[in-house]
């Protein structure tokens, strides 16, 4: 067998070097747990203000729904008391019976009812 022999010296420094390969790959492990833990942080931040914002955006959207129905609804009562008030001369007029075309008045047909 005319095979060589490797020097204590070579044993030593593959055994260094796997002594520092070892601990290279442990850190890279622990730094690899770090990271995912990062990462799930990250996500649980992000989870957690998007559903602020979009909480917050939808309570903004309806705030300004109710203005806008609020404005609607007040111009909406307005437009009806004016017609309710430009009608009521002409329902005065005609429940008094001066605009029947001759016909009798509401009241008249009231008192007719009772009697």
């Amino acid at each position: 067998m005319t095979g060589e022999l490797i020097s204590q010296e070579t044993i030593d420094a593959l055994i260094a070097a796997t002594g520092e390969a070892r601990d290279t790959i442990r850190r890279a492990h622990e730094a690899t747990r770090d990271l995912r833990q990062v990462v799930t942080e990250a996500r649980t931040l992000i989870r957690t203000e998007t559903e602020t914002r979009v909480h917050e955006e939808l309570k903004a959207a309806a705030r300004e729904a109710v203005r806008i129905l609020d404005e609607e609804t007040k111009r909406a009562m307005d437009a009806a008391v004016a017609k309710v008030g430009r009608e009521f001369p002409r329902l005065e007029r005609l429940f008094l019976g001066l605009e029947n075309d001759g016909k009798p008045s509401v009241e008249t047909l009231i008192r007719r009812v009772r009697s």
